[in-house]
């Protein structure tokens, strides 16, 4: 079972595809973990290296060293992945909780981010995600507070890779509406609905997903 420590944490993850592929990360929602990804990894890992992973807390991953943590905290994670794999510059595609966690690790570092899928996300959330019952485990609960506490709406500006912005015609948990909010207060973002889905788009709409987010990654190579 592939882990590194990062953070005082043992992480799970996996990394499939040639050595000579741009890397893309792959970001889950909350609740989610390694396989919410299979269909999109399996679309690209002819010619792309794909990582996915674990969060702390959660799935095959170690608990996390302290109770309470931040949406930063977690991108921290993932930037510390990046390192100890000697990835370098990476594709970030996250839902949901995963693209907040994205949008910090290109805020707070720029050198390891090309460009940004940013699926059925937020800059900011008014009211704590409500966690299934089944899925109820003090990790996801964890994260559902750290979700409440993220807010990079005043500073999404400040990100200077080429994102891609994906809403679901569908999704009442993160409307369309406030989606092309976001993406209004990217200084370079590409906005793009689709129609009949819903929050987890990626799988609903996996054909769509995947054909969009294969033309942004052709167009946006990790060294221009």
């Amino acid at each position: 079972m592939p882990q590194i420590i990062v953070n005082d944490i043992p992480l799970y993850y996996e990394l499939v595809g040639p050595s000579t592929g741009e890397p893309v990360v792959f970001l889950s929602g909350l609740t989610g973990d390694h396989n919410n990804w299979t269909l999109q990894v399996n679309r690209l890992k002819d010619h792309y290296r794909c990582l996915t992973l674990d969060w702390r807390d959660t799935g095959n991953s170690g608990p996390s060293p302290v109770t309470d943590y931040t949406i930063a905290d977690m991108a921290g994670d993932v930037a510390g992945l990046i390192g100890a794999l000697d990835l370098g510059k990476c594709h970030l595609i996250g839902l949901s909780m995963g693209g907040a966690v994205a949008q910090e690790v290109a805020l707070n570092y720029p050198e390891l981010v090309a460009s940004l899928v940013l699926a059925s996300t937020f800059c900011d959330r008014e009211k704590a995600i409500e966690v299934p019952a089944d899925k109820r485990t003090p990790g996801n609960l964890r994260q559902s507070l750290a979700v409440k506490q993220h807010n990079t709406c005043d500073r999404l500006h400040l990100i200077t890779a080429p994102v891609l912005v994906v809403a679901g015609s569908r999704d009442k948990s993160t409307t369309p509406e406030s989606q092309y909010a976001l993406a209004a207060h990217l200084s370079d973002a590409r906005y793009e609905l689709l129609q009949g889905a819903g929050h987890l788009l990626h799988l609903e709409k996996a054909g769509d997903f995947n054909r969009l987010v294969q033309a942004f990654l052709e167009v946006n190579p990790v060294y221009s």
